[in-house]
């Protein structure tokens, strides 16, 4: 219901960005400019919660998770997994909205850079209409699409991924597990305080490690456990720092 409620508030927000910029040039509706844009300012607040919403629960199903994000991001990278959706129109959007609410408040009287403020909204809200960030996927793909190449190369020299921590981290301890379908180990691991929980799986014959995650006060930590020669077991602890 999130993402249908967040495509409803889009529409509404369109209207209003419609009576927006028509008041800021058609006199009869000039009373109207002002009403209009610190509604739209409200609107794109909980339409921003939506998003956030969808991206944070990594709801595959809706259309602008499942192309930008997956559910190994750590959170920090869903927020900018949200900015970089249809190459930036939402942030673009929200600050046209952002930009003739405060004009608003602050200069009421200015009702025609108000009206071009709702112009610009009107066009970029078109366009992420368009888009359909909350059209939902039938079926829900299992894994979204992650980032571009592009982007992960950028974000891999701005933010890169950290060293094997040997500060913080407890002893850990190794147990054989079994599932349904699936054998493997499970391990623990204290970082900063947080219990860490990663597993390496095997499927017909196939191993994958499966991450586990969380964020502390030093930042996003994440730990995997990997076979090592001579039947040892290596856990590998990362930090993405503040």
């Amino acid at each position: 219901m999130i993402a249908e409620a967040g495509h409803a508030l889009l529409w509404l927000a369109l209207a209003m960005a419609g009576l927006q910029a028509a008041g800021g040039f058609v006199a009869a509706l000039r009373t109207l400019v002002v009403p209009a844009a610190v509604l739209q300012g409200w609107l794109w607040l909980w339409i921003a919660g939506c998003l956030i919403w969808v991206f944070a629960v990594t709801d595959l199903s809706v259309a602008g998770v499942a192309a930008t994000t997956d559910a190994a991001l750590p959170p920090p990278f869903k927020l900018i997994a949200i900015a970089l959706q249809d190459g930036g129109l939402i942030v673009l959007t929200a600050l046209a909205a952002w930009v003739g609410a405060l004009l608003a408040f602050r200069c009421g009287q200015r009702t025609r850079a108000i009206g071009g403020a709702g112009l610009a909204t009107l066009a970029l809200t078109a366009a992420l209409l368009g888009a359909a960030p909350f059209a939902r996927l039938v079926p829900a793909p299992t894994a979204g699409a992650g980032f571009p190449v592009a982007v992960r190369a950028r974000l891999a020299n701005l933010m890169p991924s950290g060293a094997v921590l040997r500060d913080g981290v407890a002893p850990v301890a190794v147990t054989p597990v079994a599932g349904p379908d699936s054998t493997g180990v499970l391990a623990v691991v204290q970082v900063d305080g947080t219990q860490l929980a990663p597993e390496w799986r095997e499927i017909g014959g196939t191993g994958f490690p499966v991450a586990d995650g969380s964020l502390t006060w030093r930042g996003w930590v994440a730990a995997t456990v990997v076979p090592a020669p001579g039947g040892r077991w290596q856990v590998r602890v990362t930090r993405w720092p503040w």
